[in-house]
């Protein structure tokens, strides 16, 4: 929900344009279609999480982990991994300490998260240890 509401700052770079059933017209929505990576077995999957800016944070719990059974059990239908606007990856579950994600069109963006851990830092003329 907070992404979402991020993403609604700069809507002109991350929103998704489509045509709904618009009764013959021509009309431009905007859609935060937010994709979760999913490590499975056979490797990783981003299942998209459809109008996350509508739903509240019991739902998107609901959903991100429905959509992480599914990927597991190699249920996903091919709709279900594709379009998303933003995807979310958290490599710091494996210990990656940095990456370069891939951005999958339409993709405006992707947040790749790591994990944290304890480093010597250069602070002043001293090493102090901080976690990175």
């Amino acid at each position: 929900m907070l992404l979402c509401t991020g993403l609604r700052e700069g809507p002109e770079r991350v929103s998704r344009g489509e045509r709904r059933n618009s009764g013959g017209r021509d009309r431009l929505k905007k859609y935060y279609d937010i994709g979760v990576a999913v490590g499975t077995p056979p490797g990783l999957v981003v299942p998209v999480l459809r109008e996350a800016s509508a739903l509240n944070f019991a739902q998107i719990e609901k959903g991100i982990g429905a959509l992480g059974d599914k990927a597991r059990e190699g249920k996903l239908a091919l709709s279900e991994l594709t379009g998303g606007t933003f995807t979310i990856s958290n490599g710091g579950v494996y210990g990656s300490l940095l990456s370069t994600p891939i951005l999958n069109p339409p993709q405006s963006g992707i947040l790749g998260m790591h994990k944290i851990q304890n480093r010597p830092i250069a602070v002043g003329n001293t090493v102090e240890i901080h976690p990175t």
